[in-house]
């Protein structure tokens, strides 16, 4: 074993592979303490219920509780804290309001699922509009709504205002790092893979650098996962939760 750490090929993989880890590690913290607010929604699905032809809806009545119906939409979509701060029920300024249109007209709706079960999350109906009460949530809470809806418009928009949320976003994961890290890997992955090659032909490069090089371009394109939010809640779950490490010495 001591042979290798003095062997200067060996040094400079071992160097090469600490100097990214503590890339990754800097990234890691840089995400993990990163204060902002942030609320998102995402629309679940989005089912037609009842849609009556042009041809016969001249002649084609349909009731719901004694209002007349055309087309009738069931849909189901989350709110979601998606930042790292608590949103608490003093922060908002104006309810959240999911708007489907300005013929819509929502029959039924109801909270079906939170996260937490205890979140204590109510709303509103008025008209095309469902208005989620203030409450507090959490970093990771969700709210999921399911709403009956008559005349629905083709997009459907959610607004309110919060201290520190500029806007409420549709959820989407924001790949950009994650692409900039992934074909950055790529590209020191397949430098790499020629320097090796040409390795074989001749002496130079060395071999210590073109593998060097293949082993920072695993560590960048795994790095990419961290980009992902999913990815990034189970990873840091993952450190909360690993257990400390102790090593008794028995001198006996």
């Amino acid at each position: 074993m001591s042979e290798i750490l003095r062997d200067p090929m060996w040094q400079f993989i071992i160097g090469t592979i600490i100097a990214f880890v503590t890339i990754i590690v800097g990234i890691v913290v840089y995400f993990k303490q990163r204060q902002h607010k942030e609320l998102s929604y995402k629309v679940v699905s989005n089912t037609p219920l009842l849609s009556v032809d042009k041809v016969i809806k001249k002649d084609l009545q349909i009731l719901y509780q004694g209002k007349s119906i055309q087309e009738v939409n069931l849909v189901t979509l989350d709110i979601v804290n998606s930042g790292n701060m608590p949103i608490l029920a003093t922060d908002y300024e104006r309810s959240v309001c999911v708007n489907f249109g300005e013929e819509a007209q929502v029959l039924t709706a109801e909270i079906i699922n939170s996260k937490p079960k205890n979140l204590g999350a109510s709303i509103n109906v008025e008209k095309g509009t469902l208005i989620l009460n203030p409450v507090l949530l959490n970093d990771g809470d969700i709210v999921s709504l399911k709403a009956i809806v008559s005349k629905l418009s083709k997009i459907i928009t959610v607004d309110g205002r919060i201290v520190g949320v500029k806007m409420i976003k549709e959820l989407s994961e924001d790949s950009t790092g994650a692409v900039v890290f992934a074909v950055s890997g790529l590209i020191v992955l397949l430098i790499g893979g020629i320097l090796f090659v040409l390795n074989l032909a001749t002496t130079w490069p060395s071999t210590a650098f073109s593998t060097a090089l293949i082993l920072g371009g695993y560590i960048l394109m795994g790095s990419s996962l961290l980009f992902d939010k999913k990815t990034r809640r189970r990873f840091f779950r993952l450190l909360k939760n690993t257990p400390s490490i102790s090593i008794e010495v028995n001198r006996d």
